[in-house]
Order: structure tokens, then sequence, then C-alpha cells
């Protein structure tokens, strides 16, 4: 069976590496892009099983990029978990209002990953 591949759309290098490790680990192949525009780019390039991204990223930012992935009929299946390191009075609500399927604060706790996207995509 081939492995599951996870799209990772965060500004921040060093939080790229660590999911990038933590996933490939668990036996998922891992793209990681730095941009919203980017994500959307690879996406439209090898459809993901999963898409990880940051919600506070610079010009197109999470929130955008799961507009577009909800409005695109080749992306709008795809899970969508948003990741946030900052504290957001109402952070969940707003971002599966948005159209995320998950929330998770970062750094979010290894076992924690892990199960949402096992929850998600196996």
């Amino acid at each position: 069976m081939a492995k599951k591949i996870i799209l990772v759309a965060d500004d921040n290098a060093m939080a790229r590496r660590r999911l990038h490790t933590l996933l490939r680990s668990a036996g998922y192949r891992v793209t990681t892009v730095a941009t919203g525009q980017d994500a959307l780019a690879a996406m439209l390039l090898r459809t993901p099983d999963l898409a990880l991204v940051d919600l506070q990223m610079p010009e197109l930012d999470g929130i955008g990029v799961v507009h577009a992935m909800r409005a695109d009929p080749e992306l709008r299946t795809v899970p969508a978990i948003a990741l946030s390191a900052f504290a957001l009075p109402r952070g969940r609500e707003y971002a599966l209002a948005a159209g995320f399927d998950a929330y998770l604060r970062k750094p979010a706790p290894r076992e924690k990953l892990l199960d949402e996207v096992r929850r998600r995509i196996g």
C-alpha cells in the first residue's frame, strides 16, 4: 500500500522540520512549504491525503488556504488541520467555521498530533 501524503504549510522553518521528521518517522510521505501560495501550488500538482496548515502565515494565511481548498473541486475533500502557535480566543471555533477539520496548538504533543492525523487518514 502506498504511503499517505501529508502537506505541511508553515512559514517557520523549525516547525516544518519538526513536523517533517515526526510524520516521516510515523510512515507518511511529507511535503513541506513555507507559504500559503506554495501550499496551493503543491496541492494542485499532487493532491495530498491531508494538509497541516499554519494559520499565521504572511500574504496568504491558513484561512485563505482552506477557503481556496474548499472552493476547488479537486481539493475540497482533502482533510485540513489548522495549526497555531497563538492561543487565540475561540481559535478552534474560528478554524472549524472557516473549513478546517481540526485545530491543534503548536507545538502539538507528538501523540496528540499523530492521533489527529490517524483519525483523518489512517
